[in-house]
């Protein structure tokens, strides 16, 4: 990693109702345009399922982020928890998303910017 990028660990729980033994989690990260808010590109990542984080590297202060996270069975891949959205220039904070009514099958997933 330069010494000039930054980064930010994503970090989830297991699902509450799993739909089978998990053979990996799904890291989804939407990369957008901070002053747009127009959609550059999503970068999907794939962890194995004794693995409960994934460091996002090389983030940019011009562009804005958003993750969610899915966990696969051998029948398919389930449903994406709720998203979070971040942005660099809030380096130093830790956040931690819940929706009120949030009925996804990951609740929370956690930022830590390093």
């Amino acid at each position: 990693m330069a010494a000039t990028s930054e980064s930010v660990i994503v970090t989830w729980q297991r699902p509450g109702n799993e739909n089978g033994r998990i053979v990996k989690f799904h890291v989804y990260i939407r990369i957008l345009d901070h002053g747009s808010g127009r959609e550059i590109r999503t970068v999907k990542k794939t962890v194995p399922p004794s693995t409960w984080n994934y460091e996002v590297t090389d983030l940019k202060r011009r562009e804005a982020y958003e993750a969610w996270v899915t966990a696969e069975t051998r029948i398919g891949e389930g449903a994406r928890s709720s998203s979070v959205s971040f942005t660099p220039s809030s380096m130093g904070k830790k956040y931690t998303h819940r929706k009120e009514h949030d009925y996804s099958p990951f609740s929370p997933i956690s930022f830590s910017f390093l």
